[in-house]
């Protein structure tokens, strides 16, 4: 993976850094007309606002991930030079539970259903097809600011966080068994990260609401390939770093 004129080029295509600045910087500027329009409620409207006793919130989305994945080598004898592999993308279901601190801080704890990632051969080895799967649960903290005031129905906000990705129910094809001279193990290293996040909430009432967002996590790992019948052991690096997209309802309490 590298960098180059602003652009993020994994394995399977690149991911424009401009993009996401772009949606932040959108969404701040939606929020100054929403904050003039709706930022004084009057008498007739009732105000959202955590004062009111619902500091708590949870939400439910659909989550689509879409990794921008890049690889080395595979290790070891018997490949090909210029090999790799890549992550395919998925879609699951997410719930987070959170709370305000204050009109516009809250912290969030986003938890999915862990997805079973398909991993296939990339580069010289892209025809062998799909060569191993793994589950990955990615438990991921959240800071995020919101703006307008608690009262107005539309708030952006951004978010930067922590994740931890746990690698689980890790097991290889036939094909890449054959492939490699034997039943093959895999194992995945488990991995510490960096998140953002973009999104909005619009309210539908003074509990449920909607929400929207778009997040970046950072996941790198080292996969590691044991061939007991001929004694080998392979090992390749792995940049997962999925962009994520999710949608759903939310309720205050």
């Amino acid at each position: 993976m590298f960098v180059e004129n602003n652009t993020l080029y994994g394995a399977k295509g690149y991911f424009n850094l401009k993009s996401a600045a772009h949606v932040g910087a959108a969404l701040v500027m939606m929020a100054i007309p929403a904050y003039s329009a709706d930022s004084k409620p009057t008498h007739s409207a009732k105000a959202f606002s955590f004062s009111q006793s619902h500091k708590w919130f949870g939400t439910m989305s659909y989550l689509y991930v879409a990794p921008v994945d890049s690889s080395g080598p595979i290790s070891g004898p018997g490949l090909p030079p210029g090999n790799g592999v890549s992550v395919a993308n998925i879609s699951t279901l997410a719930f987070s539970i959170g709370r305000h601190v204050s009109d516009h801080l809250a912290v969030e704890l986003l938890l999915d259903i862990p997805p079973n990632f398909k991993i296939s051969g990339a580069g010289t080895i892209s025809g062998i097809g799909e060569i191993a799967s793994v589950r990955a649960a990615t438990p991921t903290v959240f800071l995020s600011y919101y703006f307008n005031e608690p009262s107005v129905k539309f708030r952006p906000y951004v978010g930067l966080g922590l994740v931890y990705t746990k690698f689980y129910d890790k097991s290889s094809t036939a094909t890449l068994d054959a492939a490699l001279g034997g039943p093959t193990g895999v194992d995945v290293d488990d991995d510490f990260g960096w998140a953002m996040q973009f999104g909005a909430d619009y309210a539908i009432n003074d509990r449920w609401f909607v929400n929207g967002t778009l997040g970046i996590l950072s996941i790198q790992t080292t996969a590691t390939l044991s061939t007991p019948s001929v004694g080998t052991v392979r090992h390749v690096d792995v940049d997962i770093n999925p962009v994520v997209a999710k949608i759903g309802f939310g309720y205050r309490f």
